[in-house]
């Protein structure tokens, strides 16, 4: 995060300058996820804003969309595992004030 910035800021930055993609940042889903000595995290809900599109840029591989029975065909990164309960509860339901997207959750492949 930049000086200043507030975590959904800071995410719809990275979703633009990462994957070219303009975002609504929703609810965090999950626990913190700790990576290192004051380095925590945070997984939010985000989708597409009318119009806007998933651009891989120079760090992705590929981009694909997974529904809630697809999360554990790919290989996660040991952090990111915790939050796939909660993402594969949210997949199948959805949230009172956050509606589930029927594409379903995006992967991000690092080059």
């Amino acid at each position: 995060m930049e000086a200043g910035e507030t975590e959904v800021a800071a995410l719809r930055r990275e979703c633009i300058e990462e994957l070219a993609a303009d975002v609504d940042v929703g609810p965090r889903i999950g626990p913190d996820l700790p990576l290192a000595e004051r380095v925590v995290l945070r997984i939010y809900l985000a989708r597409l804003r009318p119009g806007a599109s998933l651009v891989p840029t120079g760090d992705h591989a590929r981009l694909r969309w997974l529904r809630a029975d697809e999360l554990h065909s790919v290989p996660w990164l040991r952090a990111d595992r915790p939050v796939l309960g909660p993402l594969a509860a949210f997949l199948r339901s959805g949230s009172p004030e956050w509606p589930a997207d029927p594409q379903g959750s995006v992967e991000v492949t690092s080059t």
